[in-house]
């Protein structure tokens, strides 16, 4: 498994998925429908993720980071761990930093894709019918 990683001042119009990074009590972010999400459950809880169909038709993940004030690098990982499971039949993801943005752009770019990349894991050797994850192309997309 190989995960090539980027990084972009925008999301690409060919990703697969677009994420977006989302703490409890953040500032949201306009990729998302918040009313869909809270409908969905989703709170932005660490490590929880909810996959829907955006307003141009693409799909578009919301991965939890936990409380607003709690947000660190470690935080980014638990959630790229988490996004890399929940999309893992899709080959390429861009990730918007979203309410972690305002963390060291490198740190926060490199805390992911670590946890992308243990997310996307899976030891196989000894399995009948191996099922990896697909995601080999990820773009970090940061002002940063």
């Amino acid at each position: 498994m190989s995960i090539t990683f980027t990084t972009a001042l925008t999301a690409p119009d060919d990703a697969d998925v677009l994420a977006v990074l989302v703490a409890e009590g953040g500032a949201g972010h306009p990729t998302l429908d918040a009313e869909v999400l809270e409908r969905l459950g989703f709170e932005g809880k660490a490590g929880s993720t909810r996959v829907l169909a955006g307003a141009d038709g693409r799909l578009v993940a919301a991965a939890g980071l936990g409380p607003i004030d709690d947000v660190d690098e470690d935080a980014v990982r638990k959630a790229g761990a988490a996004l890399a499971r929940a999309l893992d039949r899709h080959r390429s993801v861009a990730v918007e930093l979203g309410d972690a943005a305002a963390l060291d752009g490198r740190g926060a770019a490199q805390a992911l894709g670590e946890g992308l990349a243990l997310g996307a894991y899976s030891y196989d050797r000894f399995k009948s019918d191996p099922d990896p994850s697909k995601i080999d192309a990820v773009v970090v997309v940061a002002d940063d």
